[in-house]
């Protein structure tokens, strides 16, 4: 009964002036008049002619500063009215407007494109009309004025989900976990976001690019990977967001709590155990060697030890790290990088990530193929990436590393004559 009486109160018709009741009639309608920000506000235009038309009416723009104009689906469709004693064909045309601040709102100087055809000689007749000015209000409601940012509807939900057991997650695992806020009585725009700068003690974030959907409910959803950096507990993040709920009036909050999930193993446990293997094929030379060549070991025992720790320390090294790192990334393995990553940079310096090694020791190229690692490996497993271009550059920029610490520790070496 409301939206009936709104609809006569602020529906205007318009005839084309010098075609009396064989010229288009135009009506403009607005329902409500007055809404809260964000909410629905409904145009209809309705055109009717004594015939039928040959081609599509052209309607004017409709958006507005400050405010969202959509088109809805089926937005147009067809309708026939009695014009005193005659039926004439018409059109529907449908928009909704979401205003996004308090302000009053202005249709003015718009004009329909009408095309008919003429009732005696059926050729086409093309007219513009100019559509009634007309406006509404939108208002913050009383109690609200607080909400930063100002969420309005019927129902708002915060869901988390994560992909994958989390029972087993280790050092080098990527985690991947959806955030969605459900709305109702809202479009998705006016979703804000849940993550600006997200981050996870003991874990690299990287979040991929929001999905916003319009339907029976506005849905956004931020994916984030968090890729396990150190043993203990991962906090994932809380999220909550205050809203006005027009059943109510009153303001509500939505939310998920901080989750905390055990992580097992250490920076160390991603270094490659090769001793293993470097063992099984010592016991396979000395069988194969036989008797003689274990007493040969044994009358060298120093000998011996020192080629045993001259292996490890090789294999604890920042070259021998380096090294990994640049097979895997010739190789495009996405899990075997991070853990050949972190190992070397923990190696070069403890506490040192990617991007603060590219923003120290390299140049514009380095950092930018850093990020488009970071995004291709963790943000998004599924794009393809090349890290063999960036062999030459991670090179480059160690040995600028490494050489600024040998000027360094001659800079620092005692003169020769005190």
């Amino acid at each position: 009964m409301r939206r009936g009486i709104l609809t006569l109160i602020c529906g205007l018709v318009f005839i084309a002036p010098g075609f009396a009741q064989d010229a288009p009639i135009v009506r403009m309608e607005i329902d409500p008049r007055e809404v809260s920000v964000g909410e629905r506000v409904e145009l209809h235009i309705t055109i009717l002619v004594p015939t039928w038309f040959p081609k599509p009416p052209i309607y004017p723009s409709f958006e507005l500063i400050n405010a969202m104009t959509r088109i809805p689906p089926d937005s147009s469709y067809p309708i026939s009215e009695r014009v005193e004693a005659e039926t004439w064909s018409g059109i529907v045309r449908s928009y909704e407007i979401y205003p996004l601040t308090a302000a009053i709102y202005r249709l003015e100087a718009k004009t329909v494109t009408v095309t008919w055809a003429d009732p005696e000689t059926r050729s086409p007749l093309v007219r513009e009309v100019v559509l009634p000015r007309i406006e509404f209000r939108a208002t913050v409601p009383a109690g609200a004025e607080s909400l930063d940012p100002y969420l309005v509807g019927t129902k708002l939900t915060i869901t988390r989900e994560i992909e994958g057991k989390v029972e087993e997650l280790s050092v080098g695992d990527a985690l991947v976990v959806h955030y969605t806020a459900e709305l109702e009585g809202l479009a998705a725009l006016f979703l804000p976001p849940m993550f600006l700068n997200p981050s996870a003690e003991g874990a690299a974030v990287y979040a991929k690019q929001p999905v916003i959907e319009d339907g029976e409910r506005a849905r956004r959803t931020e994916t984030l990977t968090f890729v396990l950096e150190s043993g203990g507990e991962l906090m994932l993040p809380a999220v909550e967001l205050q809203w006005w709920d027009v059943t109510t009036n009153t303001i509500k909050t939505a939310s998920v709590p901080v989750l905390s999930l055990p992580v097992s193993g250490s920076l160390l446990s991603l270094i490659e155990p090769d001793s293993a293997t470097g063992g099984a094929l010592l016991g396979i030379l000395i069988v194969g060697l036989g008797v003689a060549f274990v007493t040969a070991w044994r009358w060298f025992p120093t000998l011996r030890a020192r080629w045993l720790a001259s292996k490890e320390t090789r294999r604890n090294s920042e070259a021998h790290a380096f090294d990994q790192l640049r097979h895997s990334l010739r190789d495009g393995e996405a899990r075997a990088i991070h853990q050949a990553l972190l190992v070397w940079l923990d190696r070069l310096r403890p506490g040192l990530d990617a991007r603060g090694f590219a923003h120290e020791h390299g140049d514009s190229a380095l950092q930018e193929g850093v990020e488009r690692m970071i995004a291709a490996l963790y943000a998004d497993p599924s794009v393809p990436f090349d890290g063999g271009n960036l062999v030459p550059a991670f090179s480059a920029a160690r040995k600028n590393l490494l050489g600024h610490r040998t000027e360094a520790a001659y800079m620092s070496l005692p003169p020769l004559n005190p």
